[in-house]
C-alpha cells in the first residue's frame, strides 16, 4: 500500500496526512480505515479514495454493515449500478429510515427524482419523526412542485430546528418568488448562522440581496461564498455577472 502525504499546513490537510501515516503503520486496523473514509468523504472530493477506505474497512470489520456508506461512495465514484444495488441489499435486509435516506440521496445524485421520492417516502414511513426523510422528499419534488418542496422543508425544520441544510433549501426555494423573498432571505441567514461554512447558502443569499437592490450586502456574500468554495467556478461566474450588471 502506497499513499503519498499531501503538502500543506492547514488543519484539514494535516489531519489527512496524520491519517495516512497511521494507516502505513496499522494497515489492518479496520476502525482506522472507517474513520479515514468518513473523514475524506466529508472533507475532500476523492470518491475513489473513499471507496478504497470503506472496502478495506468492510474486509477488516465483517461484523459491521458498511454497505450504505460504501454504496454511496460507489455512486459518487461513477459506479451507480454497484452502489445502488449495495444500498438496496442493506435496506432490504434491515429496513430503516436512515438506510432509505441513503438510497434517496443516491438517486438524487443520479437525477432520478421519482426513485428518490419513493425512497424518501419509505424513510418517512419507517420513522415519521426522522427529519432527513422530509428534506430529501423536498429535494425530490422541487423540480416539479416548489410548493410541495417548501412544505417538506418546513416539515424537516419542524422536527429539527437546527437542521441547517433544510433551512438552506427552504430559503433557496422561497427567494425564487418575489412574494416570499424576504422570508427566504431570513431562512438563508438562519442556515448560515447554523453552518457558517455553507457557501451555497451565502451564494443564494447574495442572489436574493441583489434582486432586492442591496448591492453592498450582496457583494459581501458573493465574496464570502467564494472564500467558502474557492474552487467553485459557478460562484465566480455569479459574482462576475453581478459586477458586470451593477458596475
Amino acid at each position: 500500500m502506497t499513499i503519498d502525504s499531501p503538502d500543506g499546513k492547514d488543519p484539514v490537510t494535516q489531519k489527512l496526512a496524520a491519517y495516512r501515516m497511521k494507516l502505513r503503520d496499522e494497515p489492518n486496523n479496520g476502525t482506522l480505515w472507517l474513520e479515514y473514509g468518513d473523514f475524506v468523504d466529508e472533507e475532500y472530493v476523492l470518491p475513489d479514495e473513499v471507496v478504497r477506505a470503506y472496502e478495506n474497512a468492510m474486509k477488516l470489520l465483517p461484523h459491521k454493515d458498511l454497505r450504505l456508506r460504501l454504496g454511496s461512495a460507489h455512486v459518487e465514484a461513477g459506479n451507480p449500478d454497484v452502489g445502488i444495488a449495495m444500498i438496496k441489499d442493506s435496506v432490504s435486509e434491515n429496513p430503516r429510515a436512515h438506510g432509505f435516506c441513503f438510497l434517496a440521496d443516491a438517486f438524487l445524485r443520479l437525477d432520478d427524482y421519482d426513485s428518490a421520492k419513493q425512497a424518501a417516502e419509505q424513510a418517512t414511513s419507517e420513522d415519521p419523526d426522522f427529519e432527513e426523510g422530509y428534506y430529501l422528499l423536498g429535494e425530490a419534488v422541487r423540480h416539479s412542485s416548489r410548493e410541495k418542496a417548501v412544505g417538506y422543508f418546513r416539515a424537516a425544520i419542524e422536527r429539527d430546528e437546527s437542521y441547517a441544510l433544510a433551512w438552506q433549501a427552504l430559503g433557496r426555494e422561497l427567494v425564487a418568488d418575489d412574494e416570499t423573498i424576504n422570508e427566504g432571505i431570513a431562512a438563508l441567514e438562519k442556515a448560515i448562522e447554523l453552518d457558517p461554512e455553507d457557501g451555497w447558502a451565502m451564494a443564494f443569499l447574495a442572489n436574493a440581496l441583489w434582486r432586492t437592490d442591496e448591492i453592498v450586502a450582496a457583494d459581501k456574500w458573493y465574496r464570502r461564498a467564494m472564500v467558502a468554495f474557492p474552487d467553485c467556478e459557478e460562484m465566480k461566474r455569479w459574482h462576475e455577472q453581478f459586477l458586470d450588471e451593477t458596475d
